[in-house]
């Protein structure tokens, strides 16, 4: 993978965090190596999104830093996390107990040099997949997810797994750039869990576009 890093400016925190110079370019190379091997079934499996900086996670990392309440002494789960940009934010805001999640297996190589560039920033990483049963889990009273809803089976999955995971009086922080199954995930999660529902909207720049991300804050009773 060509990789290169970048600067994130965020409020008043500035980032330092390798990704993929080119997602599209790497994909098409995968996807050549592994038709090569006979293998491409392996796509699916080792396809880089992860590695790639997209608006959701920059927005909800601009969400904590303003209002850093959210994280701050709390214990929080990351899931889904890629490059968990949110987690190093939640971990500048001093939050309890940081726990990040992916299923990639090549996240935690990322996140080793990217915390070697953040050097006073620092949380767990554990290579889990979030649409496995989670239940008899510890629980967490701040949940981070961003752009994570993008398959069919994701708004039941998404749903059981907050269910599980979530700390009484927890709180979901979920950014999502408006995709299809946002709202089944939304109705999903009402109908197995009470919960007061806020909306925030932000604009974030990225590749020369303007991109509107969405960001629900849902507090369980």
């Amino acid at each position: 993978m060509k990789t290169e890093v970048k600067k994130l400016f965020l409020e008043n925190l500035t980032l330092k965090i390798e990704a993929l110079v080119n997602l599209e370019e790497t994909i098409d190379r995968l996807f050549l190596q592994f038709q090569s091997e006979r293998k491409p079934e392996l796509l699916e499996k080792f396809c880089p999104y992860f590695a790639q900086i997209w608006p959701s996670s920059i927005a909800l990392s601009k969400h904590l830093l303003k209002y850093p309440d959210r994280v701050q002494g709390c214990t929080v789960l990351e899931l889904g996390c890629g490059l968990a940009i949110p987690s190093f934010v939640a971990s500048f805001l001093s939050a309890k107990k940081i726990i990040a999640r992916d299923f990639h297996p090549q996240v935690k190589e990322f996140l080793d040099r990217n915390f070697a560039l953040n050097p006073k920033l620092n949380f767990e990483f554990e290579e889990l997949d979030w649409t496995q049963p989670s239940s008899g889990e510890r629980k967490f009273e701040v949940i981070l997810g961003s752009d994570t809803l993008y398959e069919k089976s994701h708004p039941n999955e998404l749903a059981k797994s907050i269910d599980d995971l979530i700390a009484p009086n927890g709180v979901l922080l979920l950014s999502d750039p408006g995709r299809p199954y946002l709202n089944p995930f939304l109705k999903a999660l009402k109908s197995i869990h009470h919960f007061e529902e806020k909306l925030f909207t932000y604009t974030i720049e990225a590749e020369n576009k303007s991109h509107d991300v969405f960001i629900y804050e849902c507090r369980f009773a």
